[in-house]
């Protein structure tokens, strides 16, 4: 229901009566500065100044101004400290009211168009901030959540941002890596001259091969830029030898100076575009596709590594890492994805740290890993590797970045939990065992619950969950070297 508004001071009930009694415009501070405390306008706009860059040691200074003006003017003290908090926290999102309403406006428009023209106005939006990867690949997920389809590049449909194609988005062919402007360029002028590309040989024959060369024809291929060919990745890298060598001859015979009885008809059509073997071979792996866009694009496509953990993740109540960006310097965070990149460098100490690039469906951030959580957590540092880290987020200038406390490694459906068993020459009430044997778990933490078998008593103990392991050779090396030969062993559950 309704609420009564709550000015706090009658002076300030003319200033906040448009906004309910929330302060919105920076005019306002200025008014309630002049008002309530008697600053002139000079000094009040000083004051909004101030607030906007948050410098804590002049602000204090403001603070005692204010005060001590509005009890001058018989304001209580406490009533002018609560104001001043919030004319304070109103800088952290306040505008001129001139912007405020410009801005408004623009929200108005943009939000008509996505909800009636979705499809035009998201590529529209994807190309307006197609060199900023972390915000395509988090509008891409918006895409999909609004039941749009999201297509690869295609050299059949592609133009050079990204375009609407029936219901669907469709990347454009500069968003390729090592695909200039000239090679798109080159390859609509083809399809515009000579129609649809039937074949990568027709493809090769009909484009500039001085713009579009054997590393822009790989990356147009692994990107999935020749999927309305038919034709798996593999056939196509395997056939691209053979369909550079013709072209370089029809090219060849297309430039020479000399005339003969064939060059009454283009070189070029007496090419069947047909005449191209294709290898019988199996597609790549998923996975490996999904590596091969992501090398091209700079991002996944046609799905995500992380895609079958979502549902976990979700069930764990880890928040995406786009959701990292609404939450405060300092707090304790915890975040899901997979490592796309590893920095390890030495500290002045020369001991060993790194600097991950941790990636979800929304986007990307830096994780850093100091010499000690490095020590206990390396073994699952590995590129591709599926983690779910731990941590206080620290935000600089505001680049975010997650100072990792603890880290562990997801469970996947394709490699099912285990059950490890590690065969022990000591006793049970021993502790000393325990404590060896934990020290080593520790270095490998994954999802694999580890049993632990005294055979002096003929016991078997089940380890605490956080002892849970990554089976990795290495972890076998260090408890046979603790425990004697054939002390560990891996079981199925």
């Amino acid at each position: 229901g309704e609420k009564v508004v709550d000015y706090w001071h009658p002076i300030l009930e003319p200033i906040l009566k448009d906004t309910y009694g929330v302060i919105v415009y920076q005019e306002q501070v200025m008014r309630i500065a002049s008002e309530m405390a008697g600053f002139s306008l000079g000094e009040a706009d000083e004051l909004r100044r101030a607030m906007s860059k948050k410098k804590p040691e002049i602000l204090a200074a403001y603070r005692d101004s204010f005060v001590q003006g509005a009890i001058n003017r018989r304001i209580p003290k406490e009533t002018a400290q609560r104001v001043f908090e919030l004319m304070e926290y109103f800088a952290g999102y306040g505008f001129n009211r001139s912007h405020s309403t410009a801005y408004a406006l623009i929200a108005y428009q943009t939000a008509y168009l996505k909800a009636h023209y979705p499809a035009e106005y998201m590529a529209a939006l994807l190309t307006s901030i197609s060199t900023n990867l972390d915000k395509v690949a988090f509008y891409l997920e918006e895409c999909r959540r609004m039941g749009l389809k999201v297509l690869p590049p295609d050299v059949n449909e592609s133009r050079d941002t990204f375009t609407v194609v029936g219901q669907g988005i469709r990347f454009g062919l500069a968003a390729i890596k090592q695909v200039g402007e000239g090679a798109v360029a080159s390859i609509i002028q083809a399809r515009k001259q000579g129609g649809r590309f039937t074949s990568l040989l027709d493809f090769c024959t009909r484009v500039d091969s001085r713009q579009v060369n054997r590393r822009v024809i790989e990356n147009l291929i692994r990107g999935g830029a020749f999927s309305s060919l038919n034709l798996s990745r593999a056939q196509l890298l395997h056939s691209l030898e053979y369909c550079l060598e013709v072209a370089q001859r029809v090219h060849r015979q297309q430039n020479s100076a000399q005339l003969s009885l064939f060059d009454l008809e283009p070189a070029a059509a007496l090419i069947d575009p047909t005449d191209q073997p294709v290898p019988e071979l199996p597609e790549f792996p998923f996975r490996q596709i999904l590596e091969m866009e992501k090398e091209a694009l700079g991002l996944y496509i046609s799905g995500h590594p992380l895609q079958e953990y979502t549902e976990q993740l979700r069930r764990a109540n880890i928040p995406t890492i786009m959701e990292l960006h609404q939450l405060a310097d300092g707090q304790r965070v915890q975040a899901g994805g997979i490592i796309t990149n590893i920095k390890r460098t030495q500290t002045r100490k020369k001991e060993t740290m790194a600097y991950l690039t941790l990636e979800d469906t929304t986007g990307s951030i830096e994780v850093v890993v100091f010499p000690q959580t490095y020590r206990r957590y390396m073994a699952v540092i590995n590129p591709q590797t599926v983690l779910q880290v731990n941590g206080r987020l620290s935000i600089q200038e505001d680049t975010r970045r997650i100072m990792a406390e603890k880290l562990a490694i997801l469970p996947d459906r394709e490699h099912p939990e285990l059950k490890v068993y590690i065969r022990v020459p000591g006793r049970i009430n021993d502790r000393s065992w325990i404590d060896k044997i934990s020290s080593i778990l520790e270095q490998y933490p994954g999802p694999n619950r580890v049993y632990l078998f005294f055979a002096p008593d003929r016991k078997l103990i089940l380890t605490r969950e956080e002892l849970s392991v990554r089976v990795v050779p290495e972890l076998q090396l260090q408890v046979e070297r603790l425990c004697g030969r054939e002390s560990f062993s891996v079981k199925s559950n």
